[in-house]
């Protein structure tokens, strides 16, 4: 069964032997105490306000003990006897913040002497921010936590182990409470038995019926589960374990056990062997007894307690204001404490009490809330800042302008702050935050607004406006267009809609002209830009190709003649442009192919004509024939033999000598007027092969060439 630790606020004592074992005569006396009280920081306070022992058989005592039970920080917390007490001497301990008030000659003092005493015990801390303290009052040595009702008691006993401690600390008692080795269920005990008790030792909890699960089996605890799983578990309740405890580190470590202070975390737990570790700081050295809450225990009132608390703020809310004016500041302290404002963290002056403070401010400015009981002034200020600022303004806008249905872009300057655009001079939806806001798809112009905001302080808001024009309408003339080299042609736009501002350029982008047409000398891409009065543009382009009439020589000429088909073939790379080719009559139908076949040997005329109209180019040509055979043989066919198709431009000296197989010159001819009719020297020749050498001539009698 599980029970609850009582809880005490005063509490009575104990007959007046120091041992832990008392007689039944004895008739423990009655410790009472009064004087919870609200504490000034930096002074010094008595514990009680009033204090009394009440014994019916005893007059004096060897010792009385004052601890600070909860909330002791060593270091800043002290207990000291005011006044004069000679037959009294004292003893402070720092570890445990108990102070031990005796006999000056180790002799009994009067109960007389002990309650004067106590009356001037004074508690004081270096703290300019002390926490709550309980003080417990006890004539046993046993440490008395007013909280549980409990006492703690530490046993020195080096190398015992868990099992001997747990079965000592039950065989022990104090002033008739059942000992047990502690259980430790709060942070405020856990300081108590373990930041504040004289050394490292035992206490009650173990994981040795199942590994992991950590149960309380000593006192009105036993059998209460308090931690699951290593050093990563939770706890259903209460636990303290040091840094990475408990780790089960050398196996079989079943055994809580208070930390030697020295490692990690005072006062906090690890888990042991039963016998511990070796000598070390791991080794035990004693354990924790604690009495009280047993089934049979009596009901006894050896000690009495008392409170301090400290106030403090619970609370602030600070305010803010734009460009200066009353704003309210609040804080909350603790019951019962007033809040005072001052205008500095320490010193300064006193302004106001209250938990609200209505001020007028033009700048920002800090206040200090101190929570005070009794007029205290002492103690941890907290500030409340008035916050004010400066609204913002907008420096500047810049209009913007949308042509056609493209896009423009607003801009606004500020002093500082985030610039927000509304559709509307008041309220309205924020459709744009920052510098600048590109808009497109606007039909018609339009005003927005807007406005700065810093810190929930806002400008007034300023119109800007995007205005729509539309863009430059205009024509050019279709491309392409053709340029017949050396011949200027002229580019223009029309049926334009506006009196706009024009600029021409070519591909290389530099300027031709600025007016609404341009003569151009070349091919290529030209680009006129059309600017409306308000800044639109419009650009079109028109390709300009460059194109020629075909220059052609006898080079460009390929002819097969002396053939059953004799063919002109016309180089098709004339020059830039695009051509197509007739024979012997201008005026005829063209066609593309450069080629002609089955020409009648003589001279012809080849045309060239460009297909863009920049002219037609001629070359006359000749095509040279001879008959393969001939049959002089006087029936009227193949009679006689001569070349054809030699024009006028071959004089008659051209001459055409004939040979037969053997190289014998047999027949020599006019190239133009002459034909042989078989025989040399009147004689018929033989039928045979026989091959001829022409040797031309021009009109001017200079030759030129030669065939064979």
């Amino acid at each position: 069964m599980f029970f609850r630790k009582a809880t005490r606020l005063i509490c009575i004592g104990f007959a007046l032997l120091t041992n832990s074992i008392v007689t039944s005569q004895n008739i423990a006396p009655t410790l009472t105490a009064t004087g919870n009280q609200y504490y000034c920081p930096s002074s010094e306070i008595n514990i009680v306000t009033d204090f009394n022992i009440v014994d019916p058989d005893d007059t004096e005592a060897q010792e009385l003990y004052v601890q600070i039970s909860t909330g002791y920080v060593n270091g800043e917390d002290s207990l000291i006897l005011q006044g004069s007490h000679p037959s009294i001497v004292t003893l402070w301990n720092t570890t445990e913040g108990k102070l031990t008030i005796k006999g000056a000659a180790s002799t009994p003092v009067s109960y007389t002497e002990l309650i004067a005493a106590i009356k001037e015990v004074t508690f004081r801390s270096t703290s300019s921010n002390p926490t709550d303290k309980s003080f417990s009052i006890t004539i046993g040595n046993a440490n008395y936590l007013p909280s549980t009702g409990h006492y703690y008691e530490y046993v020195s006993a080096y190398g015992i182990t868990w099992s001997d401690a747990k079965t000592t600390a039950a065989s022990r008692s104090y002033y008739g409470l059942q000992g047990y080795l502690a259980t430790v269920t709060s942070a405020e005990e856990a300081q108590l038995v373990g930041e504040q008790a004289s050394g490292a030792g035992w206490i009650g909890g173990t994981d040795e019926e199942t590994e992991g699960i950590w149960k309380w089996v000593t006192g009105p605890e036993a059998g209460t589960v308090f931690w699951n799983g290593g050093a990563n578990g939770s706890t259903p309740n209460y636990a303290n374990w040091n840094n990475n405890e408990p780790n089960n580190f050398n196996g079989s470590e079943d055994y809580a056990h208070i930390t030697d202070p020295t490692i990690g975390v005072k006062g906090a737990w690890n888990d042991l062997r039963v016998t511990g570790d070796p000598p070390g700081k791991y080794h035990p050295k004693g354990y924790i007894v604690e009495y009280g809450g047993m089934p049979g225990d009596p009901i006894l009132n050896i000690a009495a307690s008392t409170n301090i608390y400290s106030s403090y703020i619970e609370s602030t809310k600070s305010a803010s204001i734009c460009d200066g004016g009353t704003v309210s500041l609040e804080a909350k302290a603790t019951q019962n404490a007033d809040v005072l404002w001052f205008d500095m963290p320490s010193g300064g002056t006193l302004l106001h009490k209250g938990e609200t403070y209505s001020v007028n401010i033009n700048t920002t400015t800090a206040y200090y809330v101190l929570a005070s009981i009794n007029n205290c002034i002492s103690g941890i200020r907290t500030p409340v800042v008035a916050t004010v600022t400066q609204s913002p303004v907008i420096n500047s806008v810049t209009d913007g302008y949308i042509c056609g249905f493209g896009s423009g872009t607003l801009l606004a300057s500020a002093s500082e702050g985030v610039i927000n655009w509304f559709d509307e001079s008041i309220g309205g939806t924020l459709i744009q935050t920052g510098a600048a806001y590109t808009i497109s798809g606007l039909n018609k112009t339009t005003t927005y607004y807007v406005e700065v905001s810093l810190n929930e302080c806002k400008s007034e808001r300023a119109a800007v406006t995007m205005e729509v024009y539309p863009e430059p309408a205009f024509e050019i003339v279709e491309s392409p267009l053709i340029y017949c080299t050396g011949i200027p042609i002229t580019l223009t736009t029309f049926n334009a809609e506006g009196n706009y501002i024009y600029n021409w350029t070519n591909e290389a982008g530099e300027v031709i002209s600025e007016l609404p047409y341009a003569e151009v000398n070349s091919g290529g891409m030209f680009t006129v830009v059309a600017t409306s009065n308000e800044g639109c543009e419009l650009s079109l382009s028109v390709l300009v190709e460059e194109s020629h009439a075909a220059v052609i020589t006898n080079k460009d000429i390929t002819i097969i003649e002396n053939s059953e088909n004799n063919s002109i073939s016309i180089n098709s790379n004339l020059g830039k442009g695009e051509y197509e080719f007739a024979l012997d009559d201008k005026n005829s139908s063209y066609q593309d192919l450069p080629f002609f076949q089955n020409v009648p040997a003589g001279v012809h005329t080849v045309y060239v004509k460009d297909k863009n109209n920049c002219g037609i180019s001629s070359l006359e040509v000749f095509i040279l024939g001879f008959p393969k055979f001939f049959t002089p043989n006087n029936d009227g066919q193949n009679d006689t033999w001569q070349i054809t198709g030699l024009g006028t431009e071959y004089s008659n000296t051209s001459k055409i000598s004939v040979f037969d197989r053997y190289g014998k010159l047999v027949k020599q001819l006019g190239a133009t007027s002459d034909s042989w009719d078989g025989t040399f020297r009147g004689v018929l020749l033989p039928n045979s092969d026989y091959w001829f050498l022409a040797e031309l001539s021009n009109a001017n009698n200079e030759t030129i060439g030669s065939i064979s």
